[in-house]
């Protein structure tokens, strides 16, 4: 549990109403920190230890879709935080779904992790300075210097590449659209609605990315399904409601 005051909470009921959630938690009293969190939440304020917090609460109630949800919002913001990835991976071993995400070996999974937890702020100041000293090596090798500068362009250059591609896929990363399935179970169906065949089922906690969504008018008014892809490579569609976007 991170308790601190968040220095981005600048008056004072705001202040008041963070630590008032995190005596609530202390307590024990899950569902009414959970309320105080996302009063701040509502009010605009969005900090990574709040969310972090939240998954907190919501694991301990044992709703670990909300808890999954929570943490990935607190990763986005914080990717490097060690309590934040540690507990999100405690959680996704403790659901009903456990499909694996990926048919690489474990070193090559946590070598290919690492660079996908840069934050992107960071990857951006980085290739800044390497294309200024790129720019400046090559301005000093038209030049006759005593320094051998025109071996490193070639690994500045590779510097650059690289950390650009980090970049971009990260990117991407942070701005897709993915979700949580909240319910207990959804039943995903070939198209988006319940007269197409019945595919599979899904439970609580499963993270997946959204492709599409269909608005589709029914007798009782209208129903939002999404079209998703799950880490095995499943696709199909489900409701929507069933489903938190983060």
């Amino acid at each position: 549990m991170k308790i601190i005051l968040l220095l981005i909470l600048s008056t004072n009921p705001d202040i008041a109403t963070l630590t008032d959630a995190n005596n609530l938690y202390n307590k024990g009293q899950y569902d009414a920190s959970i309320e105080k969190y996302e009063n701040l939440i509502n009010k605009g304020v969005a900090n990574h230890v709040i969310y972090y917090n939240l998954g907190n609460c919501y694991f301990k109630l044992g709703k670990f879709g909300n808890a999954v949800y929570f943490y990935k919002k607190a990763q986005r913001l914080a990717p490097g935080d060690h309590d934040i990835n540690y507990n999100l991976d405690f959680v996704r071993s403790r659901l009903t779904d456990n499909l694996k995400t990926s048919q690489y070996p474990k070193f090559i999974t946590s070598f290919i992790d690492f660079f996908t937890s840069l934050n992107v702020n960071f990857l951006s100041l980085f290739a800044s300075i390497l294309y200024f000293l790129l720019v400046i090596t090559i301005i000093m090798s038209l030049f006759k210097t005593r320094f051998p500068v025109k071996n490193y362009i070639l690994g500045l250059f590779v510097a650059l590449f690289v950390v650009l591609v980090v970049f971009i896929i990260n990117f991407k990363t942070v701005n897709s659209r993915e979700g949580v399935l909240i319910d207990n179970v959804a039943e995903v169906r070939s198209g988006p609605s319940e007269d197409y065949t019945l595919i599979f089922t899904i439970h609580e906690g499963m993270e997946m990315r959204i492709l599409d969504e269909q608005i589709r008018q029914t007798t009782g008014g209208q129903e939002s399904w999404l079209k998703i892809t799950l880490p095995g490579g499943l696709e199909g569609w489900l409701l929507a409601e069933k489903v938190k976007k983060l």
